[in-house]
């Protein structure tokens, strides 16, 4: 497993699937996948919402250049266009990209930990120096080891802080509440991915102040948990994220290109 910190703050996305990873039908013209929230669609004038963006990125050949679209823009202007195994190779992926583990990982461990395991992956991508929580996930994915007593508890204490927020029972099932972790600790890191994304823009002194604000929120501890992102400041992020639209377009398009070279694509033969 690598000991090498994930820098989420510097990504350009989270985890990426090539062709030859995924099932698909022959004429699908998708050529890779890639996991960035926040990423702006080749067809961003098509979505409802100001951002025009998605989490699910396809890259395609379009209007003579490569592109980047979304689950369903891929689907309306691309003949062919299967993106659901696409997906569903990111959703493998990406809550372990910085881990060290490949996507057979479930071979080295025992079932009972394998809803644990991704929510450990993201939590790791947040706060990459969390080195008590690196060393439980390589003793848990290594021939099918087992967590000791203390160290269930001290795995729970941690999942809890970070996963648990004022609509999370006591009284719920343990698989009730892993699900409610996963969407809170998924929010979080898909967040501090988007917040990082807009900070590396040139923003106005207010703006730059306001992302930088959220960030911080979005990992603050508050009494006996980390804080997550209210209601109102994710809508933030969606409004601050539409009024730079025109340099999100950029960067994706840039993006795009970049993904092309380094993964040797060639524009299809006519």
């Amino acid at each position: 497993m690598s000991t090498q910190p994930f820098k989420l703050d510097r990504r350009a996305y989270i985890a990426f699937v090539r062709r030859a990873d995924v099932k698909t039908t022959p004429d699908d013209p998708i050529q890779l996948g890639i996991y960035a929230p926040g990423t702006v669609c080749l067809y961003w004038f098509d979505h409802d919402r100001g951002a025009g963006s998605f989490y699910y990125g396809f890259l395609v050949w379009a209007r003579d250049c490569w592109g980047l679209v979304g689950f369903d823009c891929a689907k309306e202007h691309f003949h062919g266009a299967n993106p659901q195994p696409w997906e569903t190779a990111l959703d493998q992926r990406h809550p372990l990209v910085g881990t060290g583990l490949g996507v057979n990982w479930r071979n080295r461990t025992l079932r009972k930990y394998w809803r644990l395991v991704p929510l450990m992956g993201m939590i790791l991508q947040v706060e990459p120096n969390k080195d008590i929580l690196r060393g439980y996930l390589n003793r848990v994915t290594t021939r099918k080891r087992t967590f000791t007593p203390p160290e269930t508890k001290t795995l729970q204490d941690i999942l809890r802080e970070r996963g648990s927020d004022e609509h999370t029972a006591d009284h719920v099932t343990r698989d009730q509440k892993i699900k409610s972790y996963l969407k809170v600790i998924k929010a979080r890191r898909d967040l501090a991915f988007r917040l990082a994304r807009l900070a590396a823009l040139d923003l106005d002194a207010d703006d730059e102040t306001k992302v930088a604000s959220l960030q911080a929120f979005n990992t603050q501890r508050r009494g006996k948990r980390i804080s997550s992102l209210t209601d109102k400041q994710v809508r933030m992020v969606g409004a601050i994220e539409a009024q730079y639209l025109d340099q999100r377009i950029e960067v994706a398009d840039a993006l795009a290109q970049a993904l092309a070279r380094e993964f040797g694509l060639k524009p299809p033969r006519r």
